[in-house]
């Protein structure tokens, strides 16, 4: 059994934390990467686990953002070791939206 998820990061959004950035920049602090945390909670809706996935695409506004969003998917599933692309775009299906995250997971893998 598998589920896939995806989800957003639009320019309007705002960071769920206790950093500060521009909502509008892909940054180090990887906030444009919070489309992993609706990734995350439609796995577990699902009955799977985080550490299920494996693999990931992200589509993102812009060449110069690949690497820090590939950076950032690292980091953050860095322990999981799921296949991972990332895809640079000028424009995404919205006019604001920045970043989209789909991930595949596989029950027990």
């Amino acid at each position: 059994m598998y589920t896939t998820r995806t989800a957003n990061w639009l320019k309007s959004d705002r960071i769920r934390s206790s950093q500060v950035a521009d909502q509008s920049q892909i940054d180090d602090n990887h906030s444009h990467l919070q489309p992993l945390d609706w990734v995350r909670w439609g796995i577990e809706n699902q009955g799977f686990l985080f550490s299920d996935i494996i693999g990931t695409r992200a589509y993102v506004v812009g060449h110069e953002n690949v690497a820090p969003v590939a950076r950032g998917l690292k980091e953050i599933l860095g322990e999981i070791h799921p296949t991972s692309t990332v895809i640079g775009f000028p424009a995404l299906g919205g006019a604001n939206t920045l970043v989209e995250i789909e991930a595949v997971a596989v029950r027990g893998s």
